[in-house]
């Protein structure tokens, strides 16, 4: 009875030694990109010319106008690979167990028609309708390789805000948008604090959130950028 016991486990330990040499011998899974980094800058610059009437006032601004958009965002992340896993980008193929090292930065533009309710309260929201363009440069690198892609790309942008009338040259904005282009889907949200230096010029602050999915491509994409922004708001 010890002897068949005994025979039975070297069995059992065999098939499990067996079926994980099996698996690790099975085609790899290419794995999604994924990156996140929690302290980013985002350097930005605002553009509003008004198509409508214009409210006497620092902050009030047009209840139909164009917006112009411009920010850049640099992210540092990292991701692990097991064994059977990889990653593919611009021909090179990172495979598991590894530590992928990466550098992400995202050039931002939009155009956008925005339409706001009445100022004539000190809370207020707006739609915005528009174009994004975004291009995207991604670098991987481990010890032994490294890899760089370029991506560019137009999809149409709708947003929502919030806003409030803090001082008499001062509001808080909180903005959402959202937008597809054929192979990429990007979500914004940003908090920002507009203080009005002169009629036509003022400075930005607070923080901003950024999300980019990619597909099609060897890899999939999804990355995030999330941290501080800060820049010119100009009106004309």
């Amino acid at each position: 009875m010890r002897s068949l016991l005994r025979d039975s486990s070297i069995c059992i330990f065999a098939f499990i030694i067996a079926g994980g040499f099996l698996a690790g011998c099975g085609p790899p899974y290419n794995k999604t990109i994924r990156g996140k980094d929690r302290d980013v800058f985002f350097p930005l610059l605002r553009a509003t010319i008004p198509l409508g009437d214009q409210r006497d006032g620092w902050v009030t601004k047009s209840d139909l106008a164009m917006e112009m958009d411009f920010s850049t965002g640099k992210g540092n992340a990292s991701q692990s690979l097991s064994l059977g896993e990889q990653i593919s980008l611009g021909g090179t193929v990172f495979t598991g167990p590894d530590v992928i090292h990466q550098s992400f930065t995202l050039d931002y533009s939009s155009l956008a028609i925005r339409k706001g309710t009445s100022r004539d309260t000190p809370l207020y929201a707006d739609l915005l309708f528009g174009l994004l363009y975004t291009r995207m440069e991604l670098k991987l690198e481990t010890s032994t390789l490294s890899a760089r892609d370029y991506n560019t790309d137009v999809g149409f942008l709708f947003g929502v805000g919030v806003g409030y009338e803090l001082l008499e040259n001062a509001t808080l904005d909180l903005r959402l948008s959202f937008d597809g282009a054929l192979d990429r889907k990007m979500n914004t949200a940003e908090l920002l604090v507009t203080y009005w230096l002169t009629r036509n010029a003022g400075v930005m602050g607070g923080g901003r959130y950024w999300k980019y999915r990619r597909s099609r491509t060897s890899s999939d994409r999804e990355l995030v950028w999330q941290g501080y922004a800060a820049g010119l708001a100009l009106r004309f």
